[in-house]
C-alpha cells in the first residue's frame, strides 16, 4: 500500500521507485545510481561479511547514533550548567586556552563531590624540573591550575627551595 502521493511503497525495490518518477530516472540513470548502490553494499557485505551481515550492519548504525545522541545530550547538559564551558568549547585551541582546562576540571570535580565527598588531592613531584624551563611557562600552568582549582588539595614537592 502506498504511504501518500508518489512516495516509496514499504518493501518495494528502489528501482521500482525510481521508475516511477521520471524525473528521478533520468537522474539516476545520468549518475549511474543503481550501480553506485549495489556497488557500495557490496563492499559492505564484504567488509562485514557472512550471514551476520545485517546484524553487524544494524549494530554499527545503532552503537553509532547511540554514541552521537548521548554526545549531544552530554554537550547540551554542559552548555547549561556549566557557566564557562562554551567560552572555553569555541575558543581558539592555545596555550592560553588550554591553561584554563583545569577550571573545568573544578567545576566537574566539584560536581561529583556533591554526590559522594571526598578529599581530592594532587601530588605534584620533582617540582625542580618544571622551574628549570626556560621562560617558566609551565610554571605559570602549574601555577593557574592551582589557582583554578581550590577543591583541591595540591601537594608539591621537590629536591630544590621553591623561589
Amino acid at each position: 500500500m502506498a504511504c501518500g502521493g508518489s512516495g516509496p511503497i514499504p518493501g518495494s525495490p528502489l528501482a521500482e521507485f525510481i521508475g516511477r518518477n521520471r524525473l528521478l530516472r533520468r537522474h539516476a540513470a545520468r549518475v549511474g545510481l543503481s550501480e553506485q548502490v549495489e556497488e557500495t553494499l557490496g563492499d559492505l557485505l564484504k567488509e562485514v561479511g557472512g550471514v551476520w551481515a545485517p546484524v553487524k550492519i544494524g549494530q554499527r548504525v545503532l552503537s553509532t547514533a547511540y554514541e552521537r545522541v548521548r554526545r549531544a545530550v552530554t554537550e547540551r547538559r554542559l552548555l547549561a550548567d556549566c557557566p564557562f564551558f562554551e567560552t572555553l568549547a569555541d575558543a581558539e585551541a592555545d596555550t592560553e586556552t588550554l591553561s584554563y582546562l583545569p577550571s573545568l576540571l573544578a567545576w566537574d570535580l566539584e560536581r561529583l563531590q556533591r554526590r559522594q565527598p571526598a578529599l581530592l588531592v594532587a601530588f605534584l613531584d620533582t617540582f625542580e624540573a618544571v622551574g628549570r624551563r626556560q621562560g617558566r611557562e609551565v610554571e605559570r600552568l602549574v601555577q593557574r591550575a592551582v589557582y583554578l582549582m581550590p577543591n583541591v588539595l595540591w601537594v608539591i614537592t621537590g629536591r630544590n627551595r621553591l623561589d
